[in-house]
C-alpha cells in the first residue's frame, strides 16, 4: 500500500533474488520485488542494496526461541534436531537489480517491461538465503480521463528453507521423532486492472492469481495451490497525489496434497481459506527530482484450517490471526540517488481445535519485527 502498492504492480523480470521470511511452519511472506515505473521511453536500469535485521528469521514461538538458545536443548539430539538456524535473528543483505523497457505510443498509451532480482544473504544463517525471478508487464488499455490498466506478474523462487518439521512416516519406522528441512519452489501469477473511477480523487484495483508451491521429499503432502482474488479502493482526498488512502480486501484459498496413501503414518494437511482486510495511508512531498514519501499499513488476515482429519490435531479446527503493520519512508536525493527506511511487525496467533490442550498454541504463536535500510540508484 506503498506509493507503489497505490500505483500497481508494473513490470519486472527478476535475475536475483527476493527477500522474504517464513510464514511460521506454513509459508513465507508474499512480498512482492519493486514495481516496474511507467512513463518515458527506452531502457532504465535500478541497482539498490538493502541491509535488513530480522529478529525472528524462521517465525519461530516463544516457547521454541527459548529451546533454541537453552544449552540443555543444544546437547540433547532430539531437541536440538529441530533447528538448523544458529540463531533467531540475523542481518540480511540484500542487493538487487532492475533492468526495464517502456514505450509510449502516439495515442499516449503506456507499456512497460521490466526484470528484476534481488539476492537475499543472511549474515549468520546461510541456510535462509534465496533468490526469486520475475517478470512484470504493464500496459494501459484506455487513456483519457477515465484509463484502464492491465498488469501481469511472473515470479519464480526455485529453493526457499522455511525450518525443520517432524516427518511422520520416518518417525513411524524410526519409533522416535525424525525430523527433516522443508523446502519448496514456488511459480506464482498475477494479473491485476486499475480502473479510474473518479479522475484524481478515486481508483479501483482488482486482482486475481495463483501460486504453485512443490516441497521437495518427504513434504510432498504440502505440496499445493495458493489461488485468489483481490479488491483495492484508492481515495485521493485533495485531488492529487499529496494523500492517498486505501483500503481492500483478499480472499486466499491454499489448496494442499494432505495425507499419502502410500504412507501409514498421517501426513498433515496444511489446506486453508484466508480471508484478509488492508488499509494504508500514504503522504508525499517535493517535486522532481527531490521527492518523497511515507506510508502507513495496516493488514489483518484469518486463515481457517480446512481439514477434515481429526487426527491431525494441530490442523483440524484450527484458525489463525496474521495482523501486520508496517511504516516505510523514501526520499529521493537527486535524479539518480534514494533513500529507503522500513518498519515492520507481524504477530500471528493460533487457536488450535479441541483435541490440543491450550498450551499448544505456544508453538504455532510468533511475533516477528524486521527494520530495513536500502539505497537504490536509478540511470
Amino acid at each position: 500500500m506503498t506509493s507503489e502498492f497505490t500505483g500497481l504492480i508494473l513490470t519486472t523480470l527478476i535475475v536475483g533474488a527476493v527477500a522474504a521470511v517464513a510464514f511460521g511452519a506454513e509459508e513465507p511472506p508474499r512480498r512482492e520485488l519493486a514495481a516496474a515505473t511507467p512513463g518515458g521511453q527506452g531502457w532504465s536500469l535500478r541497482l539498490e542494496l538493502a541491509t535488513r535485521y530480522d529478529d525472528n528469521i524462521t517465525q519461530l514461538s516463544d516457547t521454541d526461541i527459548d529451546r533454541l538458545d537453552d544449552p540443555t536443548c543444544q546437547s540433547d539430539p532430539t531437541c536440538n534436531s529441530r533447528f538448523r538456524i544458529e540463531s533467531a535473528s540475523d542481518w540480511i543483505v540484500a542487493p538487487e537489480a532492475r533492468v526495464e523497457w517502456s514505450h509510449t505510443s502516439s495515442g499516449g498509451l503506456e507499456s512497460s517491461l521490466a526484470g528484476q532480482a534481488r539476492a537475499n544473504i543472511y549474515t549468520n544463517n546461510s541456510v535462509k538465503d534465496y533468490e526469486v525471478y520475475g517478470l512484470r508487464f504493464a500496459q494501459d488499455l484506455s487513456a483519457g480521463s477515465h484509463p484502464t490498466t492491465l498488469y501481469v506478474r511472473v515470479d519464480h523462487m526455485p529453493d526457499y528453507y522455511l525450518r525443520e518439521l517432524t516427518v511422520p512416516e520416518a518417525s513411524r519406522i524410526a519409533g522416535t521423532t525424525v525430523r527433516d528441512s522443508a523446502r519448496f519452489a514456488s511459480t506464482e501469477l498475477a494479473l491485476r486492472v486499475r480502473q479510474v473511477l473518479v479522475p484524481k480523487y478515486l481508483d479501483l484495483e482488482a486482482a486475481g492469481g495463483t501460486e504453485q508451491r512443490d516441497y521437495q521429499a518427504p513434504f510432498d503432502e504440502r505440496d499445493g495451490d495458493l489461488t485468489g482474488w483481490s479488491a483495492l479502493f484508492v481515495v485521493r482526498p485533495t485531488g492529487n497525489r499529496d494523500l492517498a488512502v486505501d483500503a481492500g480486501y483478499r480472499s486466499e484459498s491454499y489448496d494442499a496434497d494432505g495425507d499419502r496413501s502410500g504412507t501409514e503414518a498421517l501426513e498433515s494437511d496444511i489446506s486453508n481459506d484466508r480471508q484478509a482486510f488492508f488499509v494504508g495511508l500514504t503522504l508525499r512531498w517535493g517535486e522532481r527530482p527531490i521527492r518523497g514519501w511515507v506510508a502507513v499499513d495496516a493488514s489483518r488476515e484469518t486463515r481457517d484450517f480446512t481439514t477434515s482429519e481429526q487426527r491431525d490435531i494441530y490442523h483440524f479446527g484450527r484458525e489463525d490471526t496474521r495482523t501486520v503493520y508496517a511504516l516505510t519512508v523514501r526520499q529521493a536525493l537527486n535524479e539518480l540517488l534514494y533513500l529507503e527506511g522500513r518498519a515492520e511487525h507481524e504477530e500471528n496467533d493460533s487457536n488450535l481445535g479441541p483435541l490440543v490442550v491450550s498450551t499448544g498454541d505456544d508453538v504455532t504463536d510468533f511475533t516477528q519485527n524486521v527494520y530495513s535500510v536500502s539505497v537504490g540508484a536509478r540511470f
